[in-house]
């Protein structure tokens, strides 16, 4: 009968949580928002993977940061769990080389730029929980939409895994299927089993991964993927991120992320929903290095999600490359499921025989 009184209070907790956070996020996006933009002019085989924290959770110890709890109460982050296997979960990567040759052609093909180079998508997709406008999980149509981009290296943010409301679908591994990419995903929220998070997509091989936590005020922990990739023997590093929807705690986790950037040498890629405008105050802090794509290439009219409006009329969705990336074009699709668009960037990569 104990055992059995845990396991009640557990699921009423989660289920409580639950409530609690699709509620006050809903509340977020639609109210506190809001101040992101209201001084700032608008811009002219697979295997479900958890990756390793870089901070141990002292066991017993109640910490709200964590969210969770495991059966026996203690604390705990999801990037605690270890990758699952040896090999952390991850697929093998295709052979782009190979590829290239024969002509193949279709979802993540690189496509022949010249007689030494590639192009290459990229995309940035906050999927919106593979929820439509009216309460609809459309997973197979979100698939759908970002095979169409033909990206070969994929960022998301708001993906679920066992979210009742999605249908108990761990999404980020039935895309990375569908698609036949590697994966990794980077829960942030996670109640008894229930995650909320972003995740990262790729043709390419995953050399190295984690998920590092982000400062935070308010009630949504926040974090960054740091995945390493090797797109033909050239090491990518790439960043997928969420950022809070307060200011102030902006500017923490710009820094944070500044000095992650730091540590880096070679290619390397920052994208994700910063819920804020490209020119806001903490945007201007991030390290120099990084380049707005989309203002590089002339396309910072392209908007990406609708602020109180019926059209989109705020740049929060972006993608980032260092200088040493030769960037092609800048494309801004809409989605018949998410309330944000699909922002496709596509660079030059140098074939090295």
């Amino acid at each position: 009968m104990r055992h059995r009184g845990i396991w009640r209070t557990a699921a009423v907790t989660a289920l409580l949580f639950l409530i609690m956070f699709s509620a006050h996020n809903s509340r977020l996006k639609g109210q506190d928002r809001a101040q992101s933009f209201e001084s700032v002019p608008v811009a002219a085989g697979l295997e479900y993977v958890t990756v390793p924290h870089s901070e141990e959770i002292e066991p017993g110890v109640i910490d709200l940061d964590a969210i969770g709890t495991d059966i026996d109460g203690d604390a705990y982050y999801l990037e605690d769990i270890q990758p699952a296997g040896e090999s952390g979960g991850i697929k093998p990567g295709l052979d782009e080389t190979e590829g290239l040759k024969t002509g193949v052609s279709g979802q993540g093909a690189a496509e022949p730029a010249g007689d030494d180079e590639m192009e290459l998508s990229i995309l940035t997709f906050n999927i919106h929980s593979a929820i439509d406008s009216e309460g609809k999980a459309r997973l197979e149509s979100i698939i759908d939409e970002i095979k169409e981009t033909g990206a070969a290296i994929i960022g998301l943010q708001e993906v679920e895994r066992m979210m009742p409301r999605s249908g108990f679908k761990d999404q980020a591994k039935a895309i990375a299927e569908a698609l036949g990419y590697n994966y990794v995903y980077g829960g942030n929220i996670n109640v008894l089993g229930v995650q909320y998070g972003n995740a990262f997509l790729s043709k390419y091989p995953i050399i190295e991964n984690s998920n590092h936590k982000l400062p935070r005020e308010l009630m949504e922990p926040r974090g960054i993927l740091d995945v390493t990739i090797d797109i033909m023997n050239n090491p990518y590093h790439v960043f997928v991120t969420h950022l809070g929807l307060n200011a102030n705690e902006r500017n923490k986790q710009v820094e944070a992320i500044n000095s992650l950037l730091a540590d880096k040498e070679g290619p390397v890629i920052l994208m994700g929903d910063f819920n804020n405008q490209g020119n806001s105050e903490e945007m201007l802090k991030l390290d120099s290095r990084m380049v707005d794509s989309a203002l590089a290439l002339e396309k910072g009219d392209m908007n990406t999600y609708s602020f109180n409006s019926d059209e989109p009329n705020v740049r929060v969705d972006r993608i980032y490359a260092s200088e040493d990336i030769e960037l092609k074009d800048h494309v801004v699709l809409p989605s018949e499921v998410s309330d944000h668009r699909r922002v496709i960037t596509k660079i030059l990569q140098k074939i090295v025989q």
